[in-house]
């Protein structure tokens, strides 16, 4: 199997991580990294450890969603629905990294303002493997879950499969997070 994979966002820290993983996958053929500041660009003008690696340059996410199988969105939180769409549209499966495809409709209100695409919202499966992996294969549309999140749910995983969690009292949880938690 080779893939033509997009990667949106793929200047900021998400990206940079999927740029490691999708150039050494065994099922992508073709990988297209997109940035609208760096679009036209070598890759190494923004991750300047890829120079010599790779002679790629940038495209704008049009061009890489174009003829695209699959696209990896790392774009930020609340500016990634559209892209979301746009890559649906252009046939693709969609892994999106913000928040933009893992919160319902009223709690994405709250904290982003309005959906532009709520709709999607129903193609969405939340990409915590370890709880939700029977809901994945064929999915159009994953949520990849945030670090703090999946450190959460990975740690109590267990306790809920014990029943161990209360009903009317949540687990109070605190997370300590580094630079990267807060992008490039």
């Amino acid at each position: 199997m080779s893939l033509r994979a997009a990667l949106l966002g793929a200047n900021g820290y998400g990206g940079a991580g999927l740029i490691e993983r999708l150039r050494r996958h065994p099922a992508i053929g073709e990988l297209r990294y997109a940035s609208r500041s760096y679009a036209g660009r070598p890759v190494s003008d923004a991750w300047p450890q890829w120079a010599g690696l790779t002679d790629a340059v940038f495209v704008t996410p049009d061009e890489a969603l174009d003829g695209a199988d699959v696209a990896f969105l790392a774009t930020p939180h609340g500016a990634t629905a559209p892209w979301v769409r746009a890559a649906l549209e252009a046939g693709a499966r969609v892994i999106d990294l913000s928040a933009d495809s893992r919160l319902d409709a009223a709690t994405y209100a709250r904290w982003y303002g309005e959906h532009p695409h709520p709709g999607d919202l129903e193609l969405a499966r939340y990409g915590l493997v370890e709880a939700h992996r029977a809901e994945l294969p064929g999915a159009t549309l994953v949520a990849a879950p945030g670090c703090n999140a999946t450190a959460v749910s990975l740690a109590l995983l267990p306790f809920a499969a014990d029943g161990l969690l209360g009903e009317g009292q949540p687990p109070v949880c605190s997370v300590l997070a580094g630079a990267s938690g807060a992008g490039r």
